[in-house]
């Protein structure tokens, strides 16, 4: 699923706002964490278009790294472990 993050910083005049896609939950928290130590306040919002808040995203991003983890674990009936 990916996700849409917009954002707004009123005080920067260079870039107002941004609007950022990115295809993974881990990468999303990534940008929005960027976005929000540069001043931004930030919105999520999924492909589907439902809104999520940042803690949401940081669960999503756990559950996506411990998927990660168990893909690259060895096949316990191939003995090799």
């Amino acid at each position: 699923m990916a996700y849409v993050i917009a954002g707004a910083n009123l005080s920067n005049r260079e870039a107002p706002t941004i609007a950022v896609r990115a295809e993974t939950a881990k990468a999303a928290l990534a940008e929005v964490t960027s976005a929000e130590a540069n001043g931004y306040h930030v919105r999520i919002s999924n492909s589907e278009g439902q809104e999520i808040s940042v803690s949401d995203l940081r669960g999503l991003a756990g559950a996506e790294g411990e998927l990660g983890a168990q893909d690259a674990a060895p096949d316990p009936l191939s003995g090799s472990f």
